[in-house]
């Protein structure tokens, strides 16, 4: 790993071991999971800003979402009108996580995973509808 590395593109890339070889003032996960968790921490204590993996990857998943609307509604989305629409979002969302963060004092990991699923709405829904019977 380079020393001026701004990138975590490898599984567990970032850990105690090397953690101390970091010399970016922000990093950008770009795999699942690129930072353990004590590595994080120490990251965090040194200020270090670091976007999460779940938003660096939200595209791939909001895109495959879209696609899955318009099969639903036979609907046709031009390149540019899916661009636009995930653009929008991901920025609406990141401010989201990045105010919450701010507003709340913690690092940007943690936002996400509260905005995205918040558990007072989780209902619990039947897989099957229950046929006649």
């Amino acid at each position: 790993m380079a020393a001026w590395c701004s990138l975590a593109a490898l599984e567990n890339q970032i850990d105690d071991a090397n953690v101390g070889q970091v010399r970016a003032k922000s990093i950008l996960e770009i795999a699942n999971g690129p930072i353990t968790a004590n590595a994080d921490a120490t990251l965090e204590e040194r200020g270090v800003t670091v976007l999460p993996d779940v938003l660096a990857n939200a595209g791939g998943g909001v895109v495959s979402y879209y696609e899955w609307v318009q099969n639903r509604t036979g609907e046709y989305w031009s390149a540019d009108q899916v661009e636009t629409r995930l653009n929008e979002r991901l920025e609406r969302e990141a401010n989201r996580c990045f105010g919450r963060a701010a507003e709340s004092r913690v690092s940007p990991r943690l936002p996400p995973s509260r905005i995205a699923v918040p558990i007072s709405t989780i209902q619990p829904q039947p897989i099957i509808a229950p046929g006649p019977g």
